[in-house]
């Protein structure tokens, strides 16, 4: 049994709250909405699919972006 965190998503239809869960980044069983989850955790949920118990079937799209950004080795460090 592996550790993971919680991400409550509402059915568009009727509102009712689905759980996913991820075990992206750093899990802690710490319990998220969409709106509230850290972009990590956002990206591995890309492409689930649900079907609520009203009959709609609904999918989660992650359009985040990564920032990645270069910095210098500090003097004696190691290249790579």
């Amino acid at each position: 049994m592996g550790i993971f965190d919680s991400v409550y998503v509402p059915c568009p239809s009727c509102g009712k709250e689905h759980e996913l869960q991820s075990k992206a980044g750093d899990p802690y069983l710490n319990r998220y909405t969409l709106a509230d989850a850290p972009r990590v955790v956002k990206a591995d949920l890309n492409g689930a699919r649900m079907t609520c118990e009203c009959g709609t079937t609904f999918g989660i799209v992650s359009e985040v972006i990564a920032r990645v950004s270069l910095i210098p080795a500090d003097e004696g460090g190691t290249d790579g």
